[in-house]
């Protein structure tokens, strides 16, 4: 309540307060509406935003199968995860493999794990389950032309895709 005294009625907090929920509840129980919705506002300009990069490379049936039915699907080798480490533990918690960057600490990037599964619409659940909204997608699929000559059939039919995800 000492933020309230300000001789010129401005709400002034100190530098290291960090406990809003209890700040709000005092508010709340003293019915001082206006105060309530500055405060409100002013824990949502102070998040931090967050992104995490989903990316996987895959195949789509390929051969004279491929052609021959209506639905062609994907195959999905590895769906791989890139950003903060504890926003990325946060989110998938233990269906995160950390085999690559595991002692690495929380408050660093990385774009070295990977999902355990393969099913990206279970990432993309896990993702607005936690606030996480879709910001942008992108997907490269090499055509083949009669420049290019490619080692096997699949190679044909490789496809790379990255959705980005941020959480304001």
């Amino acid at each position: 309540m000492n933020a309230l005294r300000h001789p010129q009625e401005i709400f002034l907090l100190p530098d290291d307060f960090s406990n809003y929920n209890l700040l709000i509840e005092e508010i709340r129980h003293w019915h001082l509406d206006n105060l309530e919705k500055q405060i409100v506002a002013l824990t949502r300009s102070n998040a931090i935003p967050s992104s995490i990069l989903i990316s996987y490379h895959g195949t789509l049936t390929f051969g004279k199968q491929g052609f021959s039915t209506d639905v062609n699907f994907r195959k999905i080798h590895r769906i791989l995860v890139s950003g903060k480490m504890s926003d990325c533990r946060q989110v998938f918690g233990d269906t995160l493999n950390l085999g690559r960057d595991g002692d690495m600490g929380e408050d660093r990037y990385t774009s070295r794990v990977y999902l355990k599964h393969t099913f990206l619409e279970q990432a993309f659940d896990y993702l607005a389950a936690n606030g996480y909204s879709l910001i942008t997608a992108s997907a490269h699929t090499p055509a083949p032309n009669a420049y290019t000559q490619h080692k096997d059939e699949q190679e044909c039919y490789m496809h790379y895709s990255q959705f980005t995800f941020q959480k304001l």
